[in-house]
C-alpha cells in the first residue's frame, strides 16, 4: 500500500511538473493558437505572431482579434471589419463582423449584426460571398464539423444547429436554458459544450 501511495504521489509530482507555464509574452489583449499556429494582439493592437517562444510582428495593421485555423488566417478591427490576409496583406471582407471562427477546412462562420453567416471555401480559393443562415439575435458561434452551437443575445439560451458543406442549410437540433447570464461557449469535436457565466461558473453537456 505504501507502494503503491509513493506511486501515485510520483505520477502527480511528474503531471504537476509536465503542466508548468513558462511566460512567454506581456501586453497582450488577444491570443488565439491553432495547430502550431499562435497569434496574439497587443495593448498596441499590433498583430503578433510566435515563433519558437518568441513573438514576432507580423504585420502594421491594428486589430482587435486575430484567429486562424485551417480556412486561412482572419482579424477584426476596432470598427468591426473583417479581414483575412492573402499573400502578404490583409483583404477587406465585410463590415459589422462580431465574431469569426475559421477552424473548419471548407468553410468560415461568423456573426454580422447578430446574424450568422458562413462562407464556403472552394480548394485553395475562398468565395467572394457569404451565405445567410437565417438565424439571428446571436451573440457568440462555436463550430465544429457537422455541427454550431450558438449564444443567443440573451445569453441566457444556446441552440445547436448541424449543417452540410457548403453550409447553405442548416437545422435546428435542440437548445439548452440557462438561469445565468453567458459569457462565454465553446464545442469540441463530439458535439459537447462548455459554458461559462458572467459568475464564474463553468457548465458542461
Amino acid at each position: 500500500m505504501k507502494t503503491l501511495f509513493l506511486w501515485i504521489m510520483l505520477s502527480l509530482v511528474l503531471a504537476d511538473a509536465a503542466l508548468q507555464c513558462n511566460q512567454v509574452g506581456e501586453d497582450f489583449e488577444f491570443i488565439h493558437a491553432s495547430g502550431q499556429s499562435v497569434f496574439g494582439v497587443n495593448t498596441d493592437h499590433k498583430v503578433m505572431r510566435m515563433c519558437s517562444e518568441e513573438w514576432f510582428k507580423f504585420s502594421e495593421q491594428s486589430m482587435k482579434l486575430v484567429k486562424t485555423g485551417p480556412s486561412g488566417v482572419w482579424g477584426i478591427d476596432e470598427h468591426n471589419k473583417l479581414y483575412t490576409y492573402v499573400g502578404d496583406k490583409w483583404l477587406h471582407f465585410m463590415d459589422d463582423v462580431q465574431q469569426i471562427d475559421p477552424r473548419l477546412p471548407n468553410m468560415v462562420f461568423g456573426i454580422q449584426k447578430s446574424e450568422v453567416f458562413c462562407v464556403p471555401k472552394i480548394p485553395n480559393k475562398l468565395s467572394l460571398s457569404s451565405h445567410r443562415l437565417n438565424i439571428m439575435n446571436i451573440e457568440l458561434l462555436t463550430c465544429t464539423k457537422g455541427t454550431c452551437w450558438y449564444l443567443n443575445n440573451s445569453r441566457k439560451e444556446i441552440y445547436l444547429y448541424s449543417y452540410e458543406a457548403p453550409c447553405i442549410h442548416s437545422n435546428k437540433e435542440g437548445q439548452i436554458k440557462f438561469k445565468g447570464n453567458l459569457k462565454y461557449i465553446e464545442a469540441n469535436e463530439e458535439k459537447q459544450i462548455l459554458a461559462l457565466d458572467t459568475s464564474g461558473k463553468v457548465f458542461f453537456k
